[in-house]
């Protein structure tokens, strides 16, 4: 019954995907939760089904039932330096080429980490088509807005902002103030997962937090297929 639609719907062995399915008599969906692909057949959502079905005896499987399938692409770096060790100075994120570590001693280590990874995101121009683009722009905008407004970089600004990203430096601090300002977030106490959302809506991108503390799997969410991803790891409590 539900072979060919995951079939149709399931990524790789290394992605995750998520079965929900709705019924008007249903008061709650049936779900199978966010798991590895090779973890998620029909059996599994056969059971799922079955044991909704022991409580629900007179529920009609017809057409009314309506069933989504979620499917999140999950990046994967060469796979010779796993994460084994959060803390120290050659801890495993520090010795990862795939993996920026983002190093503050104020609170915007959230709000540097998602521009950081915008940046990745955004086209490097040359210098005088970055001038021609942005010549009409207001002279009061800083260039992390003009990067917002044309989703577009300069090699040098992006140099600079991963360089101090590292080193704690202006660019990657202005660029946080200035994230934080745009998406009408506070710079004085510091931000949580909670305020993810904000970022999304500013940047027009999805935002998903991988979790240490959950065993490296996620915390945070989102599918918007129309956006791409940015991806976070979290090495402390879910809420910082």
């Amino acid at each position: 019954m539900f072979d060919d639609v995951l079939n149709r719907a399931k990524g790789k062995n290394n992605d995750l995907g998520r079965v929900i399915i709705a019924h008007p008599e249903l008061n709650n969906s049936i779900v199978v939760p966010l798991d590895k692909w090779p973890n998620i057949n029909s059996q599994r959502v056969m059971e799922a089904v079955e044991n909704v079905l022991n409580s629900e005896e007179n529920l009609p499987l017809d057409t009314a039932m309506e069933v989504t399938i979620g499917s999140i692409n999950v990046p994967s770096g060469s796979g010779t330096m796993p994460i084994t060790r959060l803390k120290g100075k050659y801890n495993s994120i520090a010795l990862k080429k795939s993996l920026l570590q983002v190093s503050n001693n104020d609170q915007m280590c959230l709000a540097t980490a998602i521009g950081r990874c915008y940046l990745k995101l955004c086209e490097i121009v040359p210098l005088n088509k970055w001038k021609e683009v942005t010549k009409d722009d207001d002279e009061d905008m800083n260039t992390c807005q003009k990067v917002i407004k044309h989703y577009m970089t300069t090699k040098s600004y992006y140099k600079h902002v991963s360089d101090s990203a590292v080193n704690n430096k202006s660019y990657s601090k202005t660029m946080a103030l200035t994230l934080c300002k745009e998406a009408n977030l506070p710079i004085d106490e510091p931000l949580s997962i909670r305020d993810v959302a904000r970022f999304e809506d500013l940047l027009d991108v999805n935002i998903l937090v991988l979790s240490a503390r959950l065993g490296n799997k996620f915390c945070r969410v989102s599918a918007n297929t129309k956006r791409k991803n940015i991806y976070l790891y979290l090495t402390g409590d879910s809420d910082d």
